[in-house]
């Protein structure tokens, strides 16, 4: 069955281990407090704009129509906004040449807008490098001034207050000492490259789903320069979109100024010619002849008009960059009309296109053929106007000359003076519409506004955005904590050694009798059960009395022997408790020391080793030399002997067999204490002949892979005796399991299968 984890339980293991998460808090706090004096905080300021589609009153005084429109607006504002154009006249406009610095807590503090000197920079050459200043006043009248390039390569020099200093940045003077800070002041000359970087990096662009509005923020460890590279970024922003919208009426402007400056001089000319000519030369008027030819005349007008306006859009129409908005009352041809109308709404489409796409999408590209080819259509329509007119002018020209002909026959001044004041009135007239028209390109120029709106300035921000210290000890404090609780659990789950008895019953089906408790005087106080009955080891060793209690054998004499599988768990000071706790109950009990290479149970005994088990086993002596009365009523021992080349044959042999089965009639209980069985084989001869087998293991010594002996052993020799002692156990939350519906380390009373309960009626009289 698969075991469900007790988180309960890791909470309760995790505390037992509480000086190193306390120490583990100590160090996330002294953490978070370097961090905080290491690092710079962060400043975040905001603003936002909305588009909106305005037009002012003095739009709808003009017939001029601005055709500079983004249908998507956010989309083409964010290029815009991010533009390197934008953002160089943005941070021109803050006037920063220099940066200033002084040193907080192991930091760099950026000090705008103070200017902690005065720094004149008299030449600023291009970067060829980044040379860190380091200023440092001596008296009133001199500095010390530490220069470190980029290299790492440091230069102390002292100037006096005025001197001309030359650097790859730049070449500049210090005047004099701003404030009254005794820190040294730390200076970087600024470029723009360097900043444009730095500022589209940190520049975030929010908008919002179908909603044309644009929240702007930027963050920078210093909240003033946040604030106002942002706010110039805004209004360079509006600078640039107002250009846009106005350049189709400053064109239109630029163009007609051109025009009017040649008639203006024209015009003059005229006007001098006329005024000479009249107080040079009196003429006599022909009334009918002069009416009629100015009837003609006009009509030369009404053409020279038409094709002035005709020129106007043939000279315009090949560098063509908006829509041909110019009044066109005075056409009359319904072809050309039409022609217009079609190049001026794909203009417009081809506007919407480029809002969304770059120029060389497909789809504007097509619409470049389609004007293209409208331009080629209107030029040829402009080609018959100009052809038409001229045949027109050429017949009034005819009609005129033979007027002025009969007109000749008068006075030549006449003639001569008609000719110069129907030049001039040509030119007034064209001089007049052209004024006009330029008149309604100013007023539109007028009119355009910026196509967004501030909806708030931002504003320098009081607190930081982070770090924030409450957050940063908490981060570094959970953190350090998380990491010494996964550190601790880690160890606890890839343990390798048997701390209680769910890790026992776990790995084997072997019943495991009694858990013996840790007792610091061990193994210096052999008689413990003795000196301190009331401890809670001896409480355990009475435990374990009982419970052999319950267990199945056929002699009078039960025959136990202790084994484990290597030295130092504890099998002979248990061998030992255990015939204490049982003479205790007036039964005879005869303890052997088994062990014949390390025997150790006559130093606790304090019995002299000379004569033992290996003498007798040898025939070098005879049972009563070997067996020794103890100072504790009814416990008897035999020592282990001398050291023999040979304890396994000595084991093995018939002489051992006739030992016990001699014993059995004079004693109740045998204990045998032997070698360990993982390390030497000396103890399995004794393993057949007991009644019991008792395999200790002991807490925090013994691995899991001990168990699989114990399972060896009881195959090899089809154990049905076999139990397990798991010795040493402390009191420890930290090895208690951490599966949900185990026990915990205090120990529990063995309960034996009843299915046979008349197999137990040989049991102590306790």
């Amino acid at each position: 069955m698969r075991k469900e984890l007790s988180y309960l339980k890791l909470v309760v293991i995790l505390s037992s281990k509480w000086p190193l998460l306390l120490l583990s808090a100590i160090l996330g706090t002294l953490f978070a407090y370097g961090y905080l004096c290491f690092s710079s905080p962060v400043y975040i300021s905001r603003t936002s704009l909305k588009f909106e589609d305005r037009r002012s009153e003095l739009s709808e005084l003009t017939s001029i129509r601005n055709l500079y429109d983004r249908t998507n607006k956010t989309e083409s504002e964010k290029l815009i906004i991010r533009s390197d154009q934008v953002i160089r006249n943005a941070f021109k406009s803050l006037n920063y040449p220099v940066s200033f610095y002084v040193r907080e807590n192991f930091k760099l503090v950026n000090c705008y807008p103070e200017k902690l000197l005065d720094v004149r920079i008299l030449q600023k050459n291009t970067p060829l490098g980044s040379t860190t200043c380091t200023f440092k006043e001596v008296n009133k009248q001199r500095y010390q001034l530490s220069l470190e390039d980029r290299e790492g390569r440091i230069t102390v020099s002292e100037y006096n207050y005025g001197t001309t200093i030359s650097l790859p940045e730049a070449t500049f003077r210090i005047l004099k000492l701003n404030s009254e800070t005794n820190k040294p002041v730390i200076f970087r000359f600024n470029h723009e490259g360097d900043y444009l970087e730095k500022i589209n990096r940190s520049l975030k662009i929010d908008d919002h789903l179908n909603v044309n509005v644009l929240k702007l923020s930027m963050c920078d460890s210093n909240p003033y320069f946040a604030t106002d590279i942002l706010n110039a970024i805004v209004d360079q922003y509006l600078n640039f979109d107002r250009s846009l919208r106005s350049s189709s009426a400053v064109q239109t402007e630029k163009f007609i100024t051109d025009i009017l400056e040649r008639l203006d001089t024209n015009t003059r000319i005229s006007k001098l010619q006329i005024q000479k000519f009249k107080v040079a030369y009196p003429f006599l008027k022909r009334e009918d002849l002069i009416a009629k030819l100015e009837i003609l005349k006009e009509e030369q007008r009404q053409l020279k008009l038409k094709e002035i306006q005709i020129n106007f859009i043939k000279t315009k129409l090949p560098i063509l960059t908006e829509s041909l908005n110019q009044d066109l009352s005075g056409m009359t041809d319904p072809q050309l009309l039409s022609l217009i109308g079609k190049f001026n709404e794909l203009f417009i489409q081809k506007q919407e296109k480029l809002s969304q796409f770059t120029p060389t999408n497909p789809s504007v590209i097509e619409l470049d053929k389609q004007i293209t080819n409208l331009k080629k259509s209107i030029e040829n329509n402009l080609k018959n106007q100009l052809a038409n007119l001229s045949i027109q002018n050429d017949y009034l020209d005819t009609e005129m000359q033979h007027l002025i002909t009969i007109v000749k026959k008068s006075p030549n001044s006449e003639g001569t003076y008609m000719d110069l004041e129907s030049k001039l009135a040509v030119q007034e007239k064209v001089n007049t519409y052209l004024s006009e028209k330029k008149l309604e390109a100013q007023i539109s120029k007028s009119a355009v506004t910026a196509g967004a709106s501030i909806i708030d300035r931002a504003m320098p921000a009081s607190n930081p955005l982070s770090p924030v210290p409450k957050n940063v000890y908490i981060n570094f404090i959970l953190s350090c904590l998380l990491l010494t609780s996964i550190v601790i659990l880690g160890i606890r789950m890839a343990n390798i050694y048997i701390y209680n008895q769910d890790e026992i019953t776990a790995g084997t089906s072997i019943p495991l009798i009694g858990v013996v408790r840790y007792h610091k005087s061990l193994p210096d106080q052999p008689f413990l059960l003795l000196d301190e009955p009331r401890s809670p080891f001896s409480e355990s060793i009475r435990g374990l009395r009982s419970n052999l209690a319950f267990l199945q054998t056929h002699h009078r004499c039960k025959i136990i022997h202790t084994s484990s599988e290597i030295a130092g768990e504890g099998k002979s000071l248990i061998t030992l408790n255990l015939g204490i706790a049982i003479s205790l109950t007036k039964k005879r009990v005869l303890l052997i020391a088994a062990d014949l290479r390390k025997p150790s149970l006559h130093h606790r005994l304090k019995i002299s080793n000379q004569h033992g088990l290996s003498n007798y086993l040898a025939g070098n002596a005879p049972l009563e030399k070997i067996l020794t009365t103890t100072s504790i009523s009814n416990l008897d021992f035999i020592p282990a002997g001398t050291l023999a080349p040979n304890p396994s044959e000595l084991l093995l042999s018939a002489r051992m067999t006739d030992l016990l089965e001699q014993l059995r009639l004079e004693y109740d209980y045998i204990l045998l204490d032997s070698a360990p069985v993982g390390l030497v084989s000396d103890g399995k001869p004794l393993i057949k002949s007991a009644d019991i087998n008792l395999f200790v293991l002991r807490s925090g010594l013994s691995r899991h892979h001990f168990i699989d002996t114990a399972e060896r052993l009881k195959n090899e020799f089809q154990l049905n005796n076999l139990v397990l002692i798991l010795n040493g156990v402390k009191e420890s939350p930290f090895h208690d399991s951490y599966y949900k519906g185990t026990g915990s380390n205090r120990q529990t009373a063995y309960q034996y299968p009843t299915q046979h309960p008349h197999q137990y009626n040989d049991y102590f009289e306790i």
